[in-house]
C-alpha cells in the first residue's frame, strides 16, 4: 500500500516511476532541502517515516532551538513531529502508520507541511 501512495505521490509531483530503493528514497527539493521516506516494519506493520533535511549554518545557534520549538506539543501542530540534528542539517519529521496513509494527495498535504515549518526555523 505504501509504494502505490509514493507512486500517486510520483505522478503528482511529475515523477513517473517514483519508487524507494532498499526501502529508501530520497528527493531534492531545490533551495528548500532533501525529502526522505524510509518504510519500516514496527510491531508487524509496515510504516512510513517522512523527513526534510536543510543544511545550516553550524555557528547559528538558534537553529537547534527553533528545531526543538517546532516539536512542541504547545505548537498545536496537526501531525507529531520529531526534529534533529545532524552534522550540518537539521531535520524535521513525521512517522506515519500504513494504516493513517489514505493518499498521495494526503501525502503531499504532510509535505507541504514539513517545507512550512522547515522556513519558519530558518
Amino acid at each position: 500500500m505504501i509504494d502505490s501512495i509514493i507512486q500517486e505521490l510520483g505522478k503528482r509531483m511529475g515523477i513517473e516511476n517514483l519508487s524507494f530503493e532498499n526501502n529508501i528514497l530520497m528527493v531534492n527539493i531545490m533551495h528548500i532541502g532533501s525529502l526522505y521516506f524510509e518504510k519500516q516494519i514496527q510491531n508487524n506493520e509496515e510504516e512510513l517515516l517522512i523527513y526534510l533535511a536543510k543544511e545550516y549554518d553550524v555557528y547559528n545557534e538558534t537553529i537547534p532551538l527553533k528545531v526543538l520549538e517546532q516539536c512542541s506539543f504547545l505548537k498545536n501542530n496537526k501531525l507529531n513531529l520529531y526534529g534533529g540534528i545532524v552534522n550540518n542539517s537539521f531535520i524535521l519529521g513525521v512517522r506515519l502508520q500504513q494504516r493513517d496513509l489514505v493518499s498521495g494527495a494526503e501525502l503531499e498535504n504532510i509535505i507541504y507541511l514539513l517545507i512550512e515549518k522547515i522556513q519558519e526555523i530558518e
